[in-house]
C-alpha cells in the first residue's frame, strides 16, 4: 500500500473506527461497545431523586394528617370533659334552685345567660332552658291510650299556626302500639312501605322532634313552623295516663292560645309580658291573668283545663357550646329533676335539639 493509499485511509476513517476494528474480540461492528453512556446514566438520576421527592412529599403529608387527627382528638376529648363538667355545673345550678323556690320561671337563675366562659385551651358558652313550655308530643299517646284532650289543644296550636289540624292522626298513628290506620288522613306501615326507600312507622313515643319529619305531611317547612311550639319528652312508662304538664311560666303565646277553644281568639301578651318579667307564682294566679287581659270573654279561664298546668319545670336542656382551635362542639343534654330535687342525665347528643 502506497504512503498516497495509507493518507487517504487515515482521513476518511477515525482512530475509533480503527481501534474497535482491531481490538474488539467480536467480529461484527454491531457488537462493539457504545460510544456514550452518560446521557442514560443522568436521566437514571433524576428519575431516582424524582421518586425520593415524591416518597418524602408522601411521607411528610401523612405525618401532617396523622398530627392533625391526634390534635383533633385530644381537644376533642378535653371539650367532652368539658361537657362532663358543664353537666355537673348544671345539676348544681337545678338543685339550689330547688331548695330555693317551688317555682320556675326567667327569674330563676339557671335561666340566666351567662357570658362566654375562658377555660384551658378555648373558651366555651353554656345556657340552659326549661322543656315544658312547649307542647309535648308525647302527650298524644301515653302508655298506649290517645289522649283526646291532648289531640284538641295540638289541632288547635296547628290551627293557631296556619296548618292543617288534620296534621295529627298521621302522627297519633305513629305513636300508638297498633297497626291500624286511624281514619282517612293517617297512616300506618303500609303508607311508608310504599315510599322509596321504604319504612315502617315507629309505633312508639318519640325520642326527639328530629322524628317528626319521618310522618306523612310533615314538611320541611311545616316542621320549620312548628318546632318552637313542640318539644319530645319522656312519657310515662309507670302504667298511668298522666301527661308531662304545661309551665305556663314559658309557654310560648300560640300554646297558650291553645289551652281551650275559647282562647283561640284570646288576648295572650299582657300574659306572656308578665310571665317574662315576674312569672307567675301559681295556676290560679295565671288564670286570674287570662280573665284581666280578656274583659269581654265570659267564662275564658274556667274552659281551660288547669290540671294540665303547672309553675314548675322537671325536664330541662343544657346546651353546651366549646371552641378548642381546631375543634368547635356543640352538645345538649336533657335533665330530669324529680319532686326530691334529685337530677339525673336522660341522654346527650352532639348537635342542636
Amino acid at each position: 500500500m502506497t504512503n498516497t493509499h495509507q493518507k487517504m485511509v487515515t482521513k476518511k476513517h477515525s482512530p475509533r473506527l480503527f481501534q474497535c476494528l482491531f481490538q474488539c474480540r467480536p467480529q461484527r461492528l454491531s457488537q462493539c461497545p457504545p460510544r456514550r453512556q452518560g446521557g442514560v446514566a443522568l436521566i437514571t438520576v433524576l428519575l431516582i431523586v424524582a421518586i425520593c421527592s415524591l416518597l418524602a412529599t408522601q411521607l411528610i403529608s401523612e405525618q401532617q394528617i396523622q398530627f392533625r387527627r391526634t390534635l383533633n382528638q385530644l381537644q376533642g376529648d378535653r371539650a367532652f370533659h368539658y361537657v362532663l363538667s358543664a353537666e355537673e355545673w348544671g345539676r348544681e345550678i337545678l338543685i339550689r334552685d330547688a331548695q330555693k323556690n317551688s317555682t320556675d320561671s326567667y327569674d330563676d337563675d339557671w335561666a340566666a345567660l351567662l357570658p362566654p366562659m375562658p377555660v384551658d385551651g378555648g373558651v366555651m358558652l353554656l345556657s340552659a332552658e326549661e322543656m315544658h313550655g312547649r307542647f309535648n308530643i308525647n302527650n298524644l299517646v301515653v302508655n298506649g291510650v290517645v289522649v283526646s284532650h291532648q289531640i284538641e289543644i295540638f289541632q288547635w296550636l296547628l290551627q293557631d299556626l296556619q296548618l292543617n289540624p288534620d296534621l295529627v292522626w298521621p302522627l297519633i298513628d305513629w305513636l300508638d302500639s297498633n297497626n291500624e290506620q286511624i281514619g282517612p288522613f293517617g297512616a300506618e306501615t303500609d303508607t311508608y312501605s310504599e315510599l322509596t326507600p321504604p319504612y315502617r312507622a315507629a309505633n312508639q313515643p318519640m325520642t326527639n322532634p328530629d322524628e317528626l319529619a319521618a310522618v306523612k305531611g310533615f314538611t320541611p317547612e311545616i316542621l320549620a313552623e312548628l318546632i318552637e311550639h313542640i318539644v319530645v319528652l319522656p312519657a310515662a312508662t309507670d302504667g298511668s295516663h298522666t301527661a308531662t304538664l304545661i309551665n305556663v311560666n314559658f309557654a310560648t303565646a300560640a300554646l297558650l292560645r291553645a289551652l281551650s277553644v275559647k282562647m283561640v281568639s284570646a288576648t295572650v301578651d299582657p300574659v306572656t309580658d308578665y310571665a317574662l318579667s315576674d312569672g307567675f307564682d301559681s295556676i290560679s294566679e295565671f288564670l286570674t291573668a287570662i280573665d284581666d287581659a280578656n274583659p269581654g270573654v265570659t267564662g275564658l279561664s274556667s274552659s281551660i283545663d288547669s290540671t294540665l298546668l303547672s309553675v314548675q319545670s322537671e325536664y330541662f336542656i343544657l346546651n353546651y357550646t366549646g371552641s378548642f382551635d381546631p375543634v368547635s362542639l356543640k352538645n345538649y343534654s336533657i335533665m330530669h329533676r324529680d319532686s326530691a330535687a334529685e337530677v339525673r342525665i336522660v341522654s346527650r347528643a352532639q348537635g342542636e335539639y
